[in-house]
């Protein structure tokens, strides 16, 4: 059970200094603020996204429940790390578990690896096929480079294919026209350093390019190794003409610590072209190269130990087109295929793998129709989804969506669709046998507990079939209400069912007790989810998000163990709270408040905390400005993520002061 520390001093003094700030902000006249650039709420309400079909579409006629992080939220963030800036979306759960690993799902199922939750980078999968997750430590994007994240909470599949179950995170990066000139970041703290650089500049008229460069240094937050990130990358943009446009970027990744060490590349080529009447076509090509050491199990039960090294290497291209056929109607059509490419050295906790490397084929065809039932008014998007790949066959994932916009300024919409997620390599080829996790065996007392996994090659694709309401209100031009309430009901989802133990070896005597793998587990899930904006004055913002959720857990067995990512709720808050206060002080100064709070993970033995993160910054002169950020202020250290199911350990997050210094020019 973590033991958590207060400091009630500590923190009546923050408070008193927030509310300090606070009122000197109310004081400033108005003479003497100017608003920096940034989208009013109007803008941000109108902004376009293109993660739920593909195609641009204002954020507020979208039906769906989804949420943007602009370039300014970023800005203005204490984050210094991708995943950290995702703590304050509505629908995510974020939990931190050590330096470089954090615990980020969507809608329940949380874990280090959450296996339903798909993440891109500019349209580009950086899911793992190994284990169906992501490794965030090695998407340790320079923060300035992103344009804006878009969120997706619920499934994605009809647009986006397979594992986008519970969620899609696409993080765009900015254009190389929108990053010339020289950027040069400095930051120091108790627990990080880091240095980034990047410029930007014209090869000709129509191409313009940018490189960049970006080292960390991160202490552990407990007993271990430091880790020492690096990364290089580059950028290509060329718009031939007002309809066309190519882009090439690529970059070099390495993250080296306790576990897991891993170094890589990657390429991502895009071409579009607009035609006449709305239709366009776009082509992507990517490639991609990942050597990971030591890969932890933690993704199966939580013990920490390496099952070898992996090699992946990743192909991929899609091609899609947009028409207007005849009025009414907005058709995408597209055509896709992933290589996929693993070689696994096993070692450790691996009994056994069959086979060792793997080549396999993920073929993809998609169709998706937008009509326009009345005019302005009533908005149908239907849609599928057709994969095969090489483990379960044929998969068919639907979808239909209906937005009803009442007003300007208020829109109604609903949906239903269904998602799959395929299984991974570890389900399919690799059996492990794990020693030494100490259970109370009766009379024989605290014994050794060996859990001997089997792999199952006809584990098939868990499913879920997902509906959601939502409601948007734009109030004036001070507030936006975003609403969005969920019910989802899966079924088929892998669980280890356990055959009765048997005491083995005597002296010493251990427990084994052997586990196989299957689709039996059901789970139904429903929430519901609220951000809103409020522009107070021309100076001060707040942002505020709330987060339900609740789960009926059925695994059909009880002596189950959930498989992959965590239970539905045991590893999910069922109270989620955060607010950004922003406030410009005169003409160059900004101060920012950030408050985050979770409910408790009684299965986990984690009780609820409030973090409270404060930035001030400055421009000194032109070009150069000064960051002083605070994080995690209300108490020395907390816990966020507890012990797995077995074995596995937490670490506390700690109080963390750093300074940024940033030259532009």
């Amino acid at each position: 059970m973590p033991r958590f520390l207060s400091n009630n001093n500590g923190a009546a003094r923050i408070a008193g200094f927030a509310l300090a700030t606070v009122f000197a902000c109310s004081a400033a006249t108005a003479s003497d603020l100017q608003r920096l650039k940034a989208l009013s709420l109007t803008e941000l309400a109108n902004l376009e996204v293109s993660i739920v079909g593909k195609r641009p579409v204002k954020l507020s006629e979208t039906a769906a429940a989804v949420y943007v992080i602009t370039a300014e939220d970023i800005r203005r963030s204490t984050a210094t790390r991708l995943p950290e800036l995702l703590r304050h979306v509505p629908g995510l759960n974020f939990a931190r578990i050590d330096s470089g690993e954090w615990a980020i799902s969507s809608r329940g199922f949380a874990d280090r690896f959450a296996n339903k939750l798909l993440v891109l980078i500019d349209g580009r999968s950086v899911y793992s096929p190994l284990f169906s997750g992501v490794f965030w430590e090695a998407q340790d994007l320079p923060l300035d480079n992103i344009e804006r994240i878009e969120v997706i909470r619920g499934p994605g599949a009809a647009t986006w294919g397979a594992n986008a179950v519970n969620g899609v995170i696409n993080i765009i990066t900015k254009s190389a026209v929108d990053t010339q000139g020289t950027s040069v970041m400095a930051l120091s703290g108790d627990e990080q350093r880091a240095a980034w650089g990047r410029v930007g500049g014209e090869i000709n008229a129509n191409t313009h390019y940018r490189l960049d460069a970006k080292i960390t240094h991160r202490d552990a937050l407990d007993e271990g190794e430091t880790r020492l990130g690096r990364r290089a990358g580059f950028r290509l943009d060329h718009e031939g003409s007002a309809n066309d446009h190519w882009g090439l970027q690529g970059g070099l990744f390495s993250d080296k610590g306790e576990d897991p060490d891993f170094h890589g590349w990657f390429l991502l080529a895009d071409w579009r072209k607009s035609h006449d009447g709305g239709a366009g076509t776009t082509l992507n090509l990517s490639a991609e190269r990942l050597f990971s050491r030591a890969v932890s199990d933690e993704l199966i039960i939580g013990t920490g130990q390496g099952i070898g090294t992996e090699v992946l290497t990743n192909l991929e291209f899609e091609l899609r087109h947009q028409l207007r056929p005849w009025n009414g109607h907005r058709f995408s059509l597209g055509l896709g295929m992933r290589r996929t490419e693993s070689e696994l050295d096993p070692q450790g906790i691996v009994l056994g793998i069959e086979p060792r490397d793997r080549v396999s084929y993920l073929y993809t065809a998609f169709l998706q129709d937008e009509v326009s039932l009345v005019p302005e008014h009533w908005t149908l998007t239907w849609g599928a989804r057709f994969e095969h790949n090489d483990y379960t066959g044929l998969e068919v994932q639907p979808s239909v969506r209906l937005n009803w916009r009442l007003s300007d300024e208020t829109d109604l919409w609903a949906s239903v669709g269904r998602a799959v997620r395929s299984p991974t390599r570890v389900e399919r080829d690799v059996a492990l046998e794990i020693p030494g996790i100490p259970v109370d065996a009766g009379p024989f007392g605290t014994v050794p507990l060996a859990l001997r996994l089997g792999q199952n090659p006809d584990f098939g694709s868990e499913d879920v079939i997902a509906y959601e309401l939502g409601w948007r209100q734009i109030v004036g031009d001070f507030m936006n209400i975003d609403i969005a309430a969920f019910y989802n009901r899966y079924k088929n989802l892998g669980v280890y069912s356990f055959e009765s133990p048997e005491l083995v070896g005597l002296p010493p005597v251990a427990v084994l007790a052997v586990g196989h793998l299957v689709n039996s587990g059901r789970v139904e899930t429903y929430g519901a989810e609220l951000a809103v904006d409020l522009r107070l004055s021309e100076y001060w913002r707040t942002r505020w998000a709330y987060t339900y959720l609740q789960a009926d857990t059925d695994l059909e067995s009880p002596d189950a163990l959930a498989a992959g990512s965590g239970s539905a709720a045991g590893s999910f808050p069922r109270n989620l709270f955060s607010l950004h206060s922003a406030f410009d002080i005169g003409e160059r100064s900004e101060f920012d408040v950030w408050v985050y709070y979770a409910d408790s993970l009684p299965e986990q033995g984690v009780e609820a905390y409030t973090a409270l993160d404060l930035r001030l910054a400055h421009r000194l002169d032109r070009g150069v400005s000064l960051e002083l950020i605070g994080r995690n202020l209300l108490d020395p250290e907390h816990y966020e993520w507890g012990d797995n199911a077995i074995g596995g350990q937490a670490h506390p997050v700690g109080r963390e002061f750093f300074v940024k210094l940033r030259l532009d020019y």
